[in-house]
């Protein structure tokens, strides 16, 4: 997230306890879970008018990625690669699809204690979600797009299909990647290079040139062996992850 969009998301916050009060009508989890934090905030004598800041919208280019579009797939892949070790060469790595989310580390990492408990106690009562934190909340979340990813599209024949061909190409290109559901190698190759760049997180730019041209070349022949099968993949995936999204109130 861009870093001013982080601001005024903490802004907002700073602007524990539930409110009796009741929900808004019409508005999204996100706006109800605002709603609530501000209450549990006033309650703690810190003024907060509830607001939900929208994520950047998407671009053109970012939409047709999100569609599995395998020109615009490769222009990104082209000059960031996965988008990993591009973020230590780059200061500005744009997101791929223009998927993203508002509950990032700046933000996570900016909260108070009370701010933090609000909004915690703001996702128990609007999501009925048991959390201790901010960040068990995210992991959450992330687990709930995983496990629905899962249940919808690791078990469609035909995605299971595309998977095992694209899997085949990678290895047969000297990739270790092995047959895997759809949900997993969709990102694997994005995945080995993240735990790279874990092993190696002191890196300079200059440090991490090397390791940023291996991952544009394997970016690049991983679109070769698996454009058939993002194209079929990535808008079902998009889907279901807005969907959840909207679910968990990490959506407007």
């Amino acid at each position: 997230m861009p870093k001013i969009l982080v601001v005024l998301a903490v802004a907002v916050l700073l602007t524990g306890c539930a409110s009796s009060r009741a929900l808004p009508s019409g508005k999204s989890k996100r706006w109800q879970q605002e709603h609530v934090a501000a209450a549990c905030l006033k309650a703690r004598g810190i003024e907060h008018v509830p607001w939900a800041p929208d994520l950047p919208t998407p671009t053109a280019e970012q939409l047709r990625h999100r569609q599995g579009d395998h020109t615009a797939m490769r222009a990104y892949r082209d000059r960031y690669g996965h988008g990993v070790f591009a973020r230590l060469v780059h200061p500005e790595v744009p997101s791929a699809d223009g998927s993203g989310t508002w509950l990032d580390d700046g933000f996570v990492s900016a909260l108070s204690e009370p701010h933090s408990a609000c909004y915690v106690q703001a996702v128990k009562q609007v999501l009925g979600r048991d959390v201790t934190d901010v960040p068990h909340f995210r992991r959450q979340y992330e687990r709930a797009v995983a496990r629905a990813r899962q249940r919808e599209l690791d078990t469609d024949p035909r995605l299971v299909e595309l998977a095992r061909d694209y899997a085949a190409c990678m290895a047969g290109r000297g990739y270790p990647v092995a047959p895997a559901p759809p949900s997993t190698i969709a990102t694997a190759e994005r995945d080995r290079f993240a735990a790279l760049l874990r092993d190696n997180p002191a890196l300079t730019p200059e440090q991490a040139e090397p390791y940023f041209h291996e991952e544009i070349a394997a970016a690049l022949d991983d679109l070769e062996c698996g454009g058939d099968f993002f194209r079929v993949y990535n808008p079902r995936a998009a889907a279901v992850s807005e969907r959840v999204a909207a679910e968990w109130g990490m959506a407007q």
